[in-house]
């Protein structure tokens, strides 16, 4: 009876409930399966759209066919190949020369993108640079100079360590830069009688190759490396410059 009754009572529910039933069901089966082949058809009419070259890749073509033009006529000097290759070199100069009028057009509204303007290029502006460069980095050095002191490692037996015990001495007179000088096998050199003998302290900063030169911190006992081997004093600025710039302008 109680099948009977439900089969009866389906017949009793109105036709929309029953049409909206089909669509139900419809959208779990047949609905889903029509969406999905047209999504899977999809790709296929997008693959048979042609694809258009990109910039760099129309250039490169450009360049390989005139350089295929310049070796045929290489190859095959003929008035018509010779006069082809040219007439495809003039029109691609050209567009370079109508390229750096827009450069340099855009450069003269936008100063800010000429990197010429803070490095200069001509003879006279790289002289002044180069001036301004070198008060910079004296002024660096003697600011570091009072705060921090040097340490000179070197070897009393070796001609390097010898000539560049020299070096130091000049420079630390030219900046007034306390120096303190040790003897990494024990031979004190003339220039620096008040030299003392390593302790260990080498070892501590891992100093490997002599002769060396450190600007060490006080505070914070940092030791920065500014010379290893024979340098000349400019090197030493430049060093220091590299070593200290950035910095000294965060602080």
């Amino acid at each position: 009876m109680l099948c009977i009754y439900s089969f009866n009572f389906a017949f009793l529910l109105p036709a929309s409930t029953l049409y909206a039933g089909w669509l139900d069901g419809k959208a779990e089966g047949w609905a889903w399966y029509e969406d999905k082949q047209q999504e899977e058809t999809a790709p296929e009419e997008s693959t048979s759209q042609v694809k258009q070259p990109t910039a760099s890749e129309t250039l490169f073509e450009i360049k390989k066919d005139l350089e295929e033009k310049l070796a045929l006529a290489v190859l095959n000097p003929t008035e018509e190949n010779i006069s082809e290759y040219m007439e495809h070199q003039k029109k691609w100069i050209d567009q370079s020369a109508k390229f750096g009028m827009v450069w340099s057009h855009i450069l003269m509204n936008n100063p800010s993108l000429d990197r010429t303007v803070a490095h200069p290029v001509s003879q006279y502006g790289i002289q002044i640079k180069k001036k301004l460069e070198a008060e910079e980095t004296k002024e660096l050095i003697s600011s570091l100079a009072a705060k921090n002191g040097l340490i000179f490692f070197y070897e009393g037996k070796d001609k390097f360590s010898q000539a560049f015990a020299k070096v130091v001495d000049n420079f630390c007179r030219i900046y007034k830069w306390e120096v303190f000088p040790i003897s990494v096998d024990g031979a004190i050199l003339d220039l620096f009688p008040e030299s003392e003998k390593d302790n260990g302290i080498s070892t501590k900063m891992s100093a490997s190759i002599y002769p060396a030169l450190y600007v060490v911190e006080p505070e914070s006992r940092k030791a920065t490396p500014i010379a290893f081997g024979f340098v000349t004093i400019d090197q030493i600025e430049k060093n220091i410059r590299t070593q200290f710039k950035e910095k000294n302008q965060k602080n």
